[in-house]
């Protein structure tokens, strides 16, 4: 379990996230379990973005910046809902058929 919470922390930053109100961890500075399924959600998406674009770095960079399949927000923002999760693993699916551009 140590490892998925570094994981898990190591991804957030990456990410640039700030979890927690005000960006402040919770005193035993661990992650809400709402955070933590966020970056559950975000980590599986990463996987699979990175098996698709080839290396972490382009999944990182394919998750943060905006795409015209999802109406030009970031595959990130649209991981929010159960729909955007949806639509962004779809879209996966479609680069790595060769259906759309791999950007």
């Amino acid at each position: 379990m140590g490892s998925t919470v570094l994981e898990l922390a190591e991804l957030s930053e990456s990410l640039g996230m700030i979890v927690g109100a005000h960006g402040r961890r919770s005193p035993d500075g661990n992650f809400s379990r709402a955070e933590t399924m966020r970056l559950l959600r975000i980590a599986g998406v990463l996987d699979l973005a990175q098996k698709v674009l080839g290396d972490r770095h382009r999944g990182l960079r394919w998750l943060t910046h905006p795409n015209s399949a999802l109406r030009f927000h970031t595959p990130l923002a649209r991981l929010e809902t159960a729909a955007g999760l949806q639509q962004v693993i779809a879209l996966l699916r479609r680069i790595d058929a060769g259906e759309w551009p791999r950007v």
